[in-house]
């Protein structure tokens, strides 16, 4: 779980520093007065750093349950925030292309950034408080 959150907190750094050269060096030209356009990619380019902090922090800080429910969430809760890391990159990719009103991928990597960070705190709530119990 750890080397899974980790690897893909640093691949999404990555393509934080592989977006911001792509914006620096060859997308001036392509967002030149279209503000508008320009806030799209700085937006998703932001994003994409939300995810891999994300990610990063968690690895730092999981430790898998003991109670195999909780752990499954765990597990579930993973996924969920890698599939943020990857909508999201995908994200800063397809739509300026699709055009400014067209941000499903973006909403979708919050989303799922979101509840596979909300889940992980469940679990840990929930697997902690479980096994103080089980051990009374």
């Amino acid at each position: 779980m750890r080397r899974l959150l980790g690897g893909a907190g640093m691949v999404a750094l990555l393509a934080f520093f592989a977006s911001g050269r792509y914006m620096r060096v060859e997308g001036h030209g392509h967002w030149e007065g279209q503000p508008a356009l320009h806030m799209l990619y700085l937006s998703r380019h932001i994003y994409i750093l939300a995810t891999a902090l994300v990610a990063i922090a968690l690895s730092a800080y999981v430790t898998p349950l003991p109670d195999e429910r909780w752990r499954r969430v765990q597990w579930l809760a993973s996924g969920l925030v890698v599939a943020a890391v990857v909508l999201e990159m995908a994200a800063f990719v397809v739509e300026p292309v699709w055009g400014q009103g067209r941000t499903r991928v973006s909403a979708y990597g919050v989303y799922t950034l979101f509840g596979g960070t909300l889940l992980h705190a469940l679990a840990s709530v929930a697997g902690r408080r479980g096994s103080k119990t089980a051990d009374a």
